[in-house]
């Protein structure tokens, strides 16, 4: 491994991009301007906050009463959310203890899955979906709407639910495969959330009040921005996700052939990123370049999240074929573009507290993210675990503390 000259001081605010799968996503948001109604006390139970106590040690395991299927788990490093046998919703702390259980199958449907979110003020709102059928009367033709719903994932609380724009007639898309709620993000400043299935328009939600609006045309969101790809795919365009204005556009080669963009925390730049390794960051809302870097090309590259970590922006080119011990190379790069460490991996897991989670030589391995430099691993552990945050990760359907 190589290592760069070191990087003063002041310079050393870094972000992360790491890729192969994306990590877990926490972001900032707005308060409802007035409390929330209550759902009745009979469907929920609040189980006390139990993260004081009973909390797994590095190294731990909890085996829960029922085990968790990593399909239907949800977390933002705060708590967990999954779904019971008996169908109701059942949040956690990070040490697997039961905090709140929501039985109002109302508000969610086991085939649509869930999610959740966090806002500014640290309220984790816990998304459902429903679909809203009326069958047909006479001349009147069947409806089927997709109905989302947000809950407090502390109190039980119900925050606001509402009707998806356009979901009239093609609401049982928004359930299939739980494509819908998996694909809602929350823009950098926590005002908006953002769902980009169906594919070619995006649904964007206020986080405090749930009203709802479809933009045409958008394939992703990325920090406080949504991307949208114009007819003939030559130029991507940046819009206001309060307005639908576009704010910038561009035809560089390194976004329009790969589609996907990264936001860079601590800054107004996105990263774009093509299987030749050419990189280049973007000042947004002008989308003007603010600088390129090549890196060692590899076939394809997987490129799909950012997150800030002690300063680096990391990359993984992925060679592609059969997982072996080194299937690429992860690169972490510096806000100016400067290469500062580099490792061969078979695959990045993700990134949590300041860590680098890596499968390599078939074992899991814990770099630091500063230098990365190996500061554990697992010899019994091949592929990538779920990473839940702040340490913690499903393996096997149980909670382990892996730092």
């Amino acid at each position: 491994m190589s290592h760069p000259e070191p990087i003063s001081a002041s310079g050393r605010r870094l972000v992360f991009v790491a890729a192969v799968i994306a990590a877990l996503i926490t972001a900032c948001g707005t308060v409802p301007e007035s409390p929330p109604a209550t759902m009745p006390s009979s469907e929920i139970s609040l189980d006390g906050e139990s993260e004081a106590t009973n909390q797994l040690q590095a190294g731990e395991r909890h085996q829960l009463e029922s085990r968790l299927d990593s399909g239907s788990v949800v977390s933002n490093g705060s708590r967990i959310a999954t779904r019971s046998s008996d169908g109701s919703i059942v949040v956690l702390d990070m040490s697997g203890n039961p905090t709140l259980t929501i039985t109002d199958s109302s508000r969610f449907a086991a085939e649509c899955g869930l999610n959740m979110v966090r806002t500014a003020d640290y309220t984790d709102q816990l998304l459902t979906l429903t679909i809203d059928a009326t069958p047909a009367a006479g001349i009147t033709p069947a409806t089927n709407k997709a109905h989302l719903y947000a809950t407090d994932a502390r109190t039980g609380a119900a925050l606001w639910d509402t009707v998806l724009p356009g979901s009239d007639g093609n609401a049982t898309a928004y359930c299939a495969a739980k494509e819908y709620l998996s694909s809602l993000r929350t823009t950098s400043d926590g005002r908006w959330i953002v769902g980009t299935y169906p594919q070619e328009h995006a649904t964007v939600i206020d986080s405090s009040t749930g009203q709802a609006k479809e933009i045409a045309g958008v394939i992703g969101v990325t920090g406080g921005a949504l991307f949208a790809s114009t007819y003939d795919g030559d130029e991507i365009t940046f819009l206001d996700p309060a307005t639908g204005a576009v704010t910038g556009t561009t035809d560089d080669p390194t976004l329009v052939r790969n589609r996907r963009t990264v936001a860079i925390p601590g800054t107004t730049r996105v990263l774009a990123s093509d299987s030749l390794g050419r990189l280049t960051a973007l000042e947004l809302p002008s989308a003007r370049s603010a600088w390129k870097v090549q890196i060692p090309p590899a076939s394809s590259t997987t490129f799909n999240h950012a997150d800030e970590v002690n300063g680096l922006v990391d990359i993984f080119m992925f060679d592609g074929g059969a997982p072996r011990a080194t299937n690429g190379t992860v690169y972490a790069i510096d806000r100016v573009g400067r290469v500062v460490w580099r490792q061969p991996v078979s695959a990045v897991c993700g990134v949590m507290a300041g860590k680098v989670i890596v499968t390599v030589n078939f074992q899991l391995a814990i770099l630091d993210g500063s230098s990365g430099e190996q500061l554990s691993y697992k010899s019994d552990v091949a592929t990538c675990p779920q990473l839940l945050g702040n340490g913690y990760v499903l393996d096997g359907g149980e909670i382990e503390r892996l730092f």
